[in-house]
Formats: structure tokens, C-alpha cells, sequence
């Protein structure tokens, strides 16, 4: 995980592609996260890079940076299975 400016992202291989998860603070202070993903076909320096072929967005808050990544990936699986 990396925390750069409160910013925290995971690019992960996935298959064939590459996932990038992105942790965005929200709630009262920052105190809970939402997990967004990004799906791509080269692997990107960032979530934030152009050129990703689909994405998303995980279901519920979570607690911390950590948790929203990890359902943020669990998101782009099912995803990518088709689901």
C-alpha cells in the first residue's frame, strides 16, 4: 500500500490485466473509506493514469484505507469474472 498526500492506491496483476485500487477518505473527519477500481490493460504508474478499460466501485464503507482496497479488488474479481 502506498500513502502519498492521504492517497492510497494498490496496482495489482489481475489475469491478463492490472487493477488499480484507490481508498478515498469520506464521513466525518475521514473516518470511514470507499474503494474505487480501475481496470487496466498495461500496467499504470497510478489509479489515476488515462487509459484504463473498465471500473468501478466497491459496496459500503469501510473502516479503513486498507479494507477499501481489499474490497475494492474483490470488486474488480468479480468484475472481471463477468459478475
Amino acid at each position: 500500500m502506498e500513502q502519498v498526500a492521504q492517497i492510497w492506491q494498490r496496482v495489482e496483476p489481475l489475469g491478463s490485466a492490472f487493477v488499480a485500487a484507490y481508498a478515498c477518505p469520506t464521513g466525518d473527519l475521514g473516518a470511514e473509506y470507499l474503494g474505487y477500481f480501475r481496470i487496466f490493460p498495461l500496467r499504470p504508474g497510478s489509479y489515476f493514469d488515462a487509459g484504463s478499460i473498465g471500473e468501478g466501485m466497491a459496496a459500503g464503507r469501510q473502516v479503513s484505507p486498507e479494507q477499501a482496497l481489499a474490497v475494492a479488488m474483490e470488486a474488480a474479481r468479480v468484475s472481471l469474472d463477468g459478475g
